[in-house]
């Protein structure tokens, strides 16, 4: 059985979630051992993927009315509205044992542990396969279809996950639709035009999915987190090791917020 780093779950700006992020990702480069967390945003925020162009996807009017942060994520992806959700990161050794060596099967690797805690919550959870025919998203949005091995209930998208590679560790983090607010999400993101706005608004009505879309209500956040680690453990043969960040490593996560994660240069770079 392996024994993962569990850092506590919390909540946290767009750019102190990233920086914790990516510091994970040098935690289990330097320690060559994986570490889990689960948080959530406050206030609400839309990130972008990494190679997302922000003036095509953010309406920064919008964002600022309506008090939402807008970031630039560290990994590739579309879009996604931070704010009814549980946003889950892994950082882990590509050495891992058992862990596959290509991108989309190490997705189905940790998406069998996420498939698990969503069925303990009581949900049908189902990986998307990418089998069979079916209108794909065409959108910048990244709950309008899902990619392979991404999750689904009762056949809409209610995981989005994305994942970088720096040197012999991966990053993955992904949302957990526990509501969805489409009109929101329309609003605080850039259209081409009207109809591109109709598309969205259409595939995302008919794709998105959410844990209350499936359940009627929304469960208390400890207890989502709570299945998803005994999935993730049980799927995985995984013990957890809890371990808040110490001094020395707040001073590393704030360092790459505010160096990074809070500059425009990184934020609008491309």
């Amino acid at each position: 059985m392996s024994r993962w780093r569990l850092l506590p779950t919390a909540v946290g700006d767009a750019a102190r979630n990233m920086a914790v992020d990516e510091y994970m990702a040098a935690y289990a480069q330097e320690k060559k051992s994986p570490v889990i967390r689960f948080y959530r945003w406050q206030p609400a925020a839309l990130s972008i993927g990494y190679f997302q162009k922000h003036a095509a996807e953010v309406n920064e009017t919008a964002c600022a009315h309506r008090g939402i942060h807008w970031i630039r994520r560290p990994t590739g992806g579309r879009a996604v509205l931070h704010q009814h959700e549980i946003t889950y990161c892994v950082a882990m050794p590509l050495q891992y044992e058992g862990l596959p060596s290509s991108v989309t099967e190490s997705y189905r690797w940790l998406s069998q542990g996420l498939v698990n805690g969503l069925r303990r919550l009581g949900l049908p959870a189902q990986m998307w396969t990418a089998q069979g025919s079916g209108e794909r998203g065409v959108t910048a949005a990244c709950f309008d279809s899902p990619s392979r091995y991404e999750l689904l209930v009762e056949g809409r998208k209610v995981v989005g996950s994305a994942q970088v590679r720096r040197g012999d560790v991966l990053l993955q983090h992904g949302s957990v639709l526990l509501d969805f607010d489409l009109e929101l999400l329309l609003e605080v993101m850039a259209w081409e035009s009207p109809r591109a706005h109709q598309a969205a608004r259409r595939l995302l009505t008919a794709k998105a999915g959410s844990i209350k879309t499936t359940l009627g209500f929304v469960p208390p956040d400890d207890d989502v987190v709570q299945c998803l680690l005994e999935g993730f453990a049980s799927e995985h043969r995984i013990s957890w090791n809890p371990q808040a960040l110490d001094e020395h490593e707040e001073r590393r996560v704030e360092h790459m917020a505010a160096t990074i994660y809070r500059t425009d240069s990184w934020n609008r770079k491309h």
